[in-house]
């Protein structure tokens, strides 16, 4: 079984909508609340994200490393999702950065997306 992890909006409002839930199409889905008292994926406001580099690797983090120690998952079979402000730090820092420690896998980005923030 694989993973759809889900990064929320700015405010956090689909990661109380979209709850971890039963597994769909044999992916666990595993939302996860940014870290910041705002509830904004990378920081910032709008497109300015001050802490995308700190959040895409905190994102990365637990997937690849914190996820396998508690939770029995497919670590090539690995899709991220993200809304609104959760779309921003994919597109403009996960992806570019990050994505090759997802082997293979997808991303879906809704309401919002950028150029990638940082070197490619």
């Amino acid at each position: 079984m694989g993973l759809n992890v889900l990064l929320h909006g700015d405010g956090g409002q689909s990661f109380f909508d979209f709850p971890n839930q039963a597994a769909q199409a044999n992916l666990a889905g595993v939302a996860i609340l940014a870290p910041n008292a705002n509830l904004f994926w990378g920081g910032g406001q709008g497109l300015d994200r001050t802490d995308g580099v700190a959040h895409a690797q905190a994102v990365t983090d637990l997937v690849t490393q914190t996820l396998p120690q508690v939770v029995a998952f497919n670590a090539s079979n690995v899709f991220l999702t993200g809304v609104s402000g959760g779309s921003l730090l994919l597109s403009g820092f996960v992806m570019p950065a990050h994505m090759d420690a997802f082997g293979a896998t997808g991303v879906m980005l809704n309401c919002g997306a950028m150029p990638p923030q940082v070197a490619v």
